[in-house]
């Protein structure tokens, strides 16, 4: 059997002196001489500090051979379970999912951006204009033409908000909803404030056709950890097209 045993001297998280030996019939070959700053065979170590690390066919199968000795070994805590093939992997624990972003079609686009991007201060990363079918030379030839903008709160990918106005043909205007409350189908959107909510409810009141549908008010619910309570003060508003946004400012750590 073929075994390779390498001994590094790792100082301040680089290799100082690196030597690979072939060694056939547990005798060393003329290749112990030979110094390189080669990281050994079974493994790059070169982030760790200041230990000698030996690495050894037995961990592999083979059997432990060194021509320092075992003895250098004995009583040192080496841990070289990381070493061993076929070492069981931690699950990772996400899906291959994400919910990207959540789109609102509304009636005025400007005025909505003066609600989410004035008022509660969202920023504006993406804006265009769309036409269907794609093919289409201009906006006279398609059948459909909008402008749709995103914006994020803190988060690029994850939790962005997508604005979206028909622009041809108009869409059906009804302006019932704003005023039917609750019902199958309506939008809530949350969002979390780390500042002060009332500030924020004051800008976004401003824009014309918002209300406030909730009071602000002192709210409590169970927190993630067994016993925890999370400690938020709520407020409730309809933006311009009487969608529901909720604004929680986090009064604790959860």
């Amino acid at each position: 059997m073929t075994a390779y045993v390498g001994f590094v001297e790792l100082l301040g998280g680089r290799g100082n002196d690196a030597t690979g030996a072939r060694m056939q019939d547990g005798t060393l070959g003329a290749a112990r001489a030979a110094r390189s700053k080669r990281v050994c065979r079974f493994g790059r170590l070169a982030r760790m500090r200041s230990l000698r690390v030996v690495m050894c066919a037995d961990r592999f199968g083979g059997s432990f051979q060194s021509s320092r000795g075992r003895g250098e070994l004995e009583g040192k805590d080496y841990d070289f379970s990381r070493l061993q093939a076929g070492a069981p992997k931690p699950e990772d624990p996400h899906i291959p999912v994400n919910l990207r972003r959540t789109t609102l079609v509304v009636s005025d686009l400007d005025l909505s951006l003066k609600f989410y991007e004035e008022g509660l201060g969202m920023t504006r990363i993406f804006e265009n204009r769309i036409v269907y079918p794609h093919s289409a030379k201009d906006e006279s030839e398609a059948k459909r033409v909008g402008r749709l903008v995103f914006l994020k709160c803190n988060h690029s990918f994850i939790g962005v908000l997508g604005l979206y106005q028909y622009l041809k043909p108009i869409p059906r205007q009804i302006p019932e909803i704003k005023d039917a409350g609750v019902f199958h189908g309506c939008t809530f959107l949350m969002f979390s404030s780390f500042d002060s909510v009332d500030d924020r409810i004051e800008r976004m009141l401003k824009v014309p056709g918002t209300s406030l549908a909730e009071e602000p008010e002192l709210m409590q619910y169970p927190g993630y950890a067994p016993g925890s309570t999370i400690f938020v003060r709520k407020a409730l508003l309809r933006d311009p097209d009487g969608i529901f946004v909720e604004i929680n400012q986090v009064l604790n750590d959860f």
